[in-house]
């Protein structure tokens, strides 16, 4: 079971840090693909610490880094072979969880996040930062 799980987030997290990478690349030039790997790295941190934080079960936890990515419901639907009305009620709960009431507050956490990471905040200051922001 912890081996499982272990290796779920290791995937997860090399899914989601070059999933942003990319993203970021495409902006400001492949240069910048290690620096922006170690900070969305810290990111990734941060956001699990929270995650842990509201006790999210293994499912909230996915669709929150669905969510980070920037996916839309219809695809992350897709992706996991759920209808979107589902996507959407764990969309709900996640947000509850988090006391936030919206996509969009968890996106403007995130991007703020990664931005002071671009700054060089640590993965710890981050996740203080990002405990603030949902509560």
């Amino acid at each position: 079971m912890i081996s499982e799980q272990v290796h779920w987030r290791t995937a997860h997290e090399q899914t989601f840090v070059a999933a942003l990478v990319v993203a970021a690349s495409a902006n400001l030039g492949s240069s910048f693909a290690t620096t922006a790997s170690n900070n969305f790295a810290a990111v990734y941190q941060a956001l699990r610490q929270v995650a842990e934080d509201a006790r999210l079960t293994r499912v909230l936890e996915l669709r929150l880094f669905e969510i980070a990515e920037g996916l839309p419901y219809d695809e992350i639907a897709g992706k996991n072979g759920l209808s979107i009305n589902t996507i959407k009620t764990e969309a709900r709960i996640l947000y509850r969880a988090l006391g936030v009431r919206c996509r969009h507050e968890v996106e403007g956490a995130i991007d703020a996040a990664i931005c002071r990471s671009e700054a060089g905040a640590t993965a710890e200051d981050l996740h203080g930062f990002l405990r603030l922001r949902f509560e």
